[in-house]
């Protein structure tokens, strides 16, 4: 929410641009860190190489959404 009302115009109102960027930038913080290689190294975690991520493509957005949304994923194992 914070980020829509930071990017609205005068009248409350955000395009559509602004709402992707709100939408990408609220995935982004729910990737709280990783383990990732790239070319043999490894890929240093930040909230901008999440947002970068992120932008590669519609499946990681869904992948990222889908665990986030997920209890399962939180819960204790027994």
């Amino acid at each position: 929410a914070d980020d829509l009302s930071d990017r609205a115009d005068d009248e409350g109102r955000g395009n559509a641009e602004n709402r992707e960027t709100a939408r990408l930038r609220n995935l982004a913080r729910c990737i709280i860190g990783w383990k990732a290689m790239e070319d043999g190294k490894p890929v240093p975690f930040s909230f901008d190489a999440a947002l970068r991520l992120l932008k590669a493509g519609r499946w990681v957005q869904e992948q990222v959404d889908e665990f986030a949304g997920s209890r399962r994923a939180f819960a204790r194992g027994e």
